[in-house]
């Protein structure tokens, strides 16, 4: 019989660590596949974001939030340095 050993907190954020050090889009599909936004994020949330401001939104509340969730783990200083600002305007 294989013994089991439970993994602490600790543990977790180590590998998780060793993984966004060594190769990051591991570590991106890692977060991707395992936070489901659509139960983090409140509905009242969704329906400010969607709600009609007069022009139309062109990226979706998902995209949005996921980009500010990477700018923020990989330390991005301002919005103009984010590759991915050119991609969307105006985060």
């Amino acid at each position: 019989m294989i013994p089991q050993k439970q993994l602490t907190l600790a543990d977790i954020f180590e590998d998780c660590q060793e993984i966004y050090e060594s190769d990051k889009p591991q570590f991106l599909s890692l977060l991707e596949n395992h936070i489901d936004l659509d139960e983090i994020i409140p509905v009242s949330f969704y329906r400010h974001y969607y709600a009609s401001t007069g022009r139309n939104r062109k990226y979706p509340l998902q995209a949005m939030l996921w980009a500010l969730i990477i700018q923020r783990l990989f330390s991005i200083p301002t919005d103009s340095s984010c590759l991915f600002s050119s991609i969307i305007p105006g985060i």
